[in-house]
């Protein structure tokens, strides 16, 4: 079903003579698809630039440069969606596939309905980013290059633990999975 969320977010933003900029947010969430004690997460990211093209060593001596400003930010960010819905909890069903035979008729039985996981949580991204903005020609042309990386930990996966089959259910899903996108880009205009 329908999850109950909350966050709060806060930030501070600071800029120096137009040269030195830099940001810092933070989220701290929480999601009711976890179980107790996991269901909070502190989502912090930071970004700072500096805009050379406002530096005398640069405005004085190379009028061709309109803007030129260096980049970076790291930030971290949670997903509860790793969780579709809320996670199993422990429990038996009645049903009639499975049972005792009595004087020719199948009585039902109980069957596990699954086996929890205590320890499911969010899975978190991490972000890395470096960029360099330029303009010259009074910004009759200008252009970013950016590197970027991603890395998420804690998807979702099934271990590879055999389970005998007298148990009747299936383990659990768990955070083991990571992955990792990167690259570049450049933008002229």
């Amino acid at each position: 079903g329908d999850r109950l969320s909350q966050s709060v977010i806060g930030s501070a933003t600071y800029d120096y003579s137009g040269k030195y900029l830099i940001d810092f947010r933070f989220r701290y969430d929480g999601s009711s698809r976890f179980p107790e004690g996991k269901r909070w997460g502190f989502f912090p990211s930071v970004s700072a630039g500096w805009r050379m093209s406002e530096e005398s060593f640069i405005k004085d001596n190379v009028p061709v440069i309109s803007n030129l400003k260096l980049r970076a930010s790291y930030g971290e960010m949670g997903d509860d969606g790793s969780a579709a819905n809320y996670p199993p909890t422990m429990g038996y069903s009645l049903t009639n596939s499975i049972g005792w035979m009595f004087s020719d008729v199948l009585n039902g039985g109980l069957q596990p309905q699954a086996i929890p996981n205590p320890n499911l949580t969010w899975y978190e991204i991490k972000m890395y980013n470096l960029g360099l903005d330029f303009g010259v020609f009074d910004n009759k042309l200008s252009g970013s290059f950016e590197l970027f990386k991603r890395d998420r930990t804690g998807l979702l996966a099934t271990g590879d633990v055999v389970v005998p089959g007298t148990v009747g259910a299936n383990l659990p899903q768990a955070n083991l999975n990571a992955d990792r996108n990167f690259g570049w880009e450049i933008t002229m205009t």
